[in-house]
């Protein structure tokens, strides 16, 4: 899903249009903070295009808020920007902006931003042929630990949404600490940075967007292969992996 932050009605409905034609999910924000709300909400999104100037929270000042947080340092963000906002530019660039475009936004100058900043985000956890290779185990291996991270997430998931739905419960939080780590065996970034934030605030109802990443991740670990699966007896080698991501 692609996050568009725009406040004036025309331009918003330009970028939606040309990225609906280009098979892209869109979801609007009109101001930073709004923007900021349905990050939280919404833990699909994988790039964000914002405009420069918009009320309540600006252009810039988003992209300074998502770069000094953990769960979005390293989301994508384009910046549309006029000809008249160079120095905006500079300070977008100098924050860390992913690209930027000049308004009226052209169709294949966004869909070739999109294309090499997609291309280049990272996918939600580590493929099975990745981790053999860092962890020096084999395919066996990498299932039964997928399958004990993916219990506890499951487990955790629970406690977490007993935590949203109850504000005055007083059971026992989350496992952070055993997410946190198991996360990191799986490279799945996005998901303990949102965490990290998550053990420092408690559970509110703000972590509703916490809880479907991790429900994202789950779904996302490798699968063990079905019994059906011819080449579930072939040898597998720590040296020579070769099967693709899961």
């Amino acid at each position: 899903m692609i996050l568009i932050a725009e406040d004036n009605d025309t331009s918003a409905k330009l970028l939606e249009l040309i990225l609906r034609k280009q098979g892209h999910e869109t979801i609007r924000a009109t101001t930073g903070r709004e923007a900021l709300e349905l990050l939280e909400q919404n833990p699909d999104i994988r790039l964000v295009i914002s405009d420069v100037m918009m009320p309540e929270l600006d252009g810039i000042g988003l992209l300074k808020e998502l770069r000094e947080s953990s769960a979005y340092s390293d989301l994508p963000v384009i910046m549309c920007t006029s000809l008249a906002e160079a120095t905006q530019v500079k300070e977008a660039a100098r924050l860390g902006c992913t690209s930027y475009l000049i308004k009226p936004v052209r169709a294949n100058d966004l869909a070739g931003r999109i294309r090499r900043v997609l291309h280049d985000d990272h996918a939600s956890v580590k493929s099975s042929a990745e981790m053999m290779r860092e962890l020096g185990v084999d395919n066996e291996t990498i299932d039964e630990i997928a399958a004990t991270f993916r219990s506890l997430l499951e487990t955790e998931m629970v406690v977490l949404e007993s935590g949203i739905n109850d504000e005055d419960s007083e059971g026992a939080p989350p496992d952070w600490d055993g997410l946190i780590e198991s996360a990191r065996i799986f490279g799945a970034e996005r998901l303990v940075g949102m965490l990290t934030e998550a053990k420092a605030k408690g559970a509110d109802k703000r972590l509703s967007g916490l809880r479907n990443e991790m429900l994202l991740i789950r779904d996302a670990l490798p699968q063990p292969k079905s019994s059906d699966d011819p080449e579930e007896d072939a040898p597998t080698s720590s040296d020579d992996p070769k099967e693709e991501a899961a």
